[in-house]
């Protein structure tokens, strides 16, 4: 039984890999598996653009040799992580149980994601 159990992991695993590595069209994208594939890989792009914001403002407030600032920039960047990740729990808390409810909160991290980098690049020239 844990035999037959492990090869169906191995093959839904491989099937994703298959089908991230190119069949994937997020823009026809109609099941709930493809949503959510899709879904987290538009937020993985937005971490990813969040993370290089944070390392230019970083890098700027580093520059102007402020060290609270660095600390300041450091403790609420952590608290906007949690707090972006407990608001977004709760918009989708509506959905709970539900298939949809990954979509709502994947979605939702996204769009607080995007809107935190446009924030953090908007601090880039303040401390030039």
């Amino acid at each position: 039984m844990k035999r037959f159990f492990a090869i169906g992991v191995v093959l839904l695993v491989v099937i994703g890999i298959a089908r991230s590595a190119g069949s994937l069209d997020c823009d026809n994208a109609n099941t709930t598996v493809d949503m959510k594939q899709c879904a987290q890989i538009e937020y993985d792009k937005a971490d990813k653009e969040l993370n290089d914001a944070y390392k230019k403002v970083m890098t700027a407030v580093k520059a102007s040799g402020n060290p609270k600032a660095k600390d300041k920039l450091v403790a609420a960047q952590r608290a906007w992580i949690d707090f972006r990740d407990k608001d977004c729990a709760f918009e989708a808390s509506v959905f709970e149980g539900g298939t949809i409810y990954g979509l709502i909160y994947t979605g939702c991290l996204t769009t607080r994601t995007q809107t935190r980098t446009q924030e953090l690049l908007s601090f880039v020239d303040m401390w030039k």
